[in-house]
């Protein structure tokens, strides 16, 4: 599977993250929770998985770019 693909599904709880809204906003946090999605497309047949992170205040935050872009922090000194 391709790095940036496998990363998408590579979550875990406590990682840290940076989100970029659609309004241009920046937060900062970490995951308290990873929920996958598994959804189904009838008009493709296609069955399909959408990873959404919970945070610590219970955001949600979808990782498909819908809500804007997410990252994962690999270190920062910001978080601790």
């Amino acid at each position: 599977m391709p790095y940036k693909q496998r990363q998408m599904f590579d979550w875990k709880i406590g990682d840290q993250y940076i989100h970029y809204s659609l309004r241009g906003e920046m937060y900062m946090g970490r995951v308290r929770q990873v929920i996958l999605l598994r959804e189904y497309e009838p008009r493709l047949s296609c069955k399909f998985v959408n990873v959404v992170l919970i945070n610590e205040t219970d955001q949600q935050i979808p990782v498909d770019g819908s809500k804007g872009l997410v990252y994962k922090i690999e270190s920062c000194d910001e978080l601790g």
